[in-house]
């Protein structure tokens, strides 16, 4: 799995994101390809809750899920964009066919 992670006046430790991303998704059967993360400060240094977190996952199978939430800090932030990211995933893959279709009966 690919993770790239851009930060835009957010101090956020990467290694500590890309386990936390990692963990999130270690049950996934198959793997995403390629996971972004873009952090962002809204509102600069006004505080508040502003920090964005956009959250881009390549998913074989499912295609791409898009997610964006906002938090008091990156950690947070990228926490529920996560969070976000694997119930769309989650809904996705429950509506995928499985295994061949059946023929019907008479």
């Amino acid at each position: 799995m690919d993770i790239s992670i851009r930060s835009a006046g957010v101090s956020l430790d990467r290694a500590a994101a890309r386990r936390f991303i990692a963990d999130g998704f270690a049950r996934l059967v198959p793997a995403p390809r390629r996971v972004e993360v873009d952090l962002s400060d809204v509102n600069g240094p006004r505080g508040g809750v502003d920090t964005r977190c956009a959250l881009r996952i390549e998913m074989p199978g499912a295609g791409v899920i898009v997610s964006e939430e906002r938090g008091e800090n990156g950690r947070l932030a990228l926490g529920r964009a996560l969070g976000r990211a694997m119930r769309a995933l989650r809904r996705r893959l429950d509506r995928r066919p499985r295994g061949r279709p059946r023929a019907p009966r008479n």
